[in-house]
């Protein structure tokens, strides 16, 4: 039971979820946009889209919860993206 209780404490709370999907959001808007400068070496897509790695660690670590924030970046790259066109 002195597990449970530990582990039920190391989640994280409404505010600490709202930062962790800022700064989820920030780091794969920065990443999506080091992928983008890998697309433009080449025409096309690049072969390696970082930005997903780090989508898929961070709500494995962190679970689904962090998906708010994904989405919100993965937006934010894709209106900078046709704003770069």
């Amino acid at each position: 039971m002195l597990a449970r209780e530990s582990l039920h404490e190391s989640e994280p709370t409404h505010t600490g979820l709202i930062g962790l999907n800022l700064s989820a959001a920030a780091i794969y808007l920065l990443v999506a946009a080091s992928g983008i400068a890998l697309a433009s070496l080449s025409p096309g897509l690049p072969p390696v889209w970082p930005a997903a790695g780090f989508a898929l660690a961070i709500m494995l670590m962190w679970g689904y919860g962090t998906c708010i924030g994904v989405a919100i970046g993965a937006f934010f790259a894709y209106r900078l993206h046709h704003r770069w066109r």
